[in-house]
Order: C-alpha cells, then structure tokens, then sequence
C-alpha cells in the first residue's frame, strides 16, 4: 500500500512539474526574425559581349530589430558567371542601426567566352556580424530570372584622326609651297 501512495505522488509531481514547464514555456514571448529583406532590385547589362567584365548593383532594403549593440551587413553572391579574378560575392556594412535599412552591393565578374543567353542567380544575405551574439544568418532571398544576352561586338569602322597641330603644320606648309611656286615663275611682260 505505501509503494502504491509512492507512486501515486511521484505521477502528481511529474505531473506538476510538466504542467509547470508548459505554462512557463506557452506565455514566455515569441520572438520574431531579427531581420527581413523586403525588397531586392538590381541593375546589370542586358547585353555584353564575351570576355566582358560587367558590374552588378544589388539594392537590398529590409529592417532589423536592433537594440543598437549588434552590427549588421549586408551579402550579396552572384551564381552563373567566372568572377574575374575576384570572388563572386560582396559585402556592404549596413551598420549598428538598422532599422530600416537601404543598401548597395556592388560585383563585379566576366562573361564567359561564347554567344548565347547568361542565366544569373543573386544570393542575398542578411548577417549579424557582430554585437552581442557573434555572427548569425538573418535572411535570405534568392533572385534567379536575370539573364544576360552575350551578342559578339562588332569592329568599329577605322577613321582617319588627325590632331589640331598635324592640321596647322599641314596649311602652312601647303601655304609656303604655294607662295614658293608664285615666287620663281617669271614675269611676262
């Protein structure tokens, strides 16, 4: 009979500690996503020509809930093109403040050797990069409907540049010519 009693309370305090447990952990807050992205746009060539290095602008806009003790930036990674010498991916400070936020990320790659449709995949991050909590991914967005059309360039027509100098030389001498020509013709009478 004592065992029973035993048990009987040890399954009441498991029970009131779970129930506990669930009150504390239902009516703590939620937090919400530190940052959201809310609007991407970017400017690129819709045209080049192979063997080309482009520059693409990223605008990226968002905000954070900051109490001003974290930093924050912003990444942008470029997929489908060589990177020129350089990795394809840029970063740009968005700061202590960010809430809201507008900023621009600036890559820069090359096209490849060939003619043809360029499909252009942009990757944006949103980063704590530091502060109270080290460095953490906020937000993410992926673009990917950006192509670029590589069209072959055509050679420029030779033209025939002469400078200010050449052209003033060129009249006098011209000009002397003639007046040495008049000079040594006789006189008829």
């Amino acid at each position: 009979m004592h065992a029973f009693i035993f048990w009987k309370k040890a399954t009441v305090l498991v029970f009131l500690v779970i129930a506990s447990l669930l009150v504390t952990v239902s009516t703590s807050p939620v937090s919400a996503a530190r940052c959201h992205i809310t609007n991407v746009s970017y400017l690129y060539p819709h045209t080049a020509p192979p063997n080309q290095q482009i520059e693409i602008e990223t605008t990226i806009a968002g905000s954070c809930t900051t109490t001003g003790m974290d930093y924050y930036s912003a990444r942008v990674d470029l997929v489908g093109v060589s990177c020129y010498g350089r990795t394809c991916s840029n970063y740009t400070v968005i700061g202590f403040e960010a809430a809201p936020f507008n900023v621009k990320v600036y890559n820069w790659a090359s096209t490849p050797n060939h003619t043809g449709t360029l499909p252009l995949q942009i990757h944006v991050y949103v980063i704590r990069n530091g502060g109270t909590q080290g460095s953490t991914l906020l937000d993410y967005q992926t673009i990917g409907n950006a192509t670029i059309q590589l069209t072959p360039t055509q050679s420029p027509v030779p033209e025939f540049k002469t400078s200010t100098n050449f052209t003033i030389v060129f009249v006098f001498a011209a000009a002397a010519a003639l007046f040495m020509v008049k000079r040594r013709r006789p006189r008829t009478q």
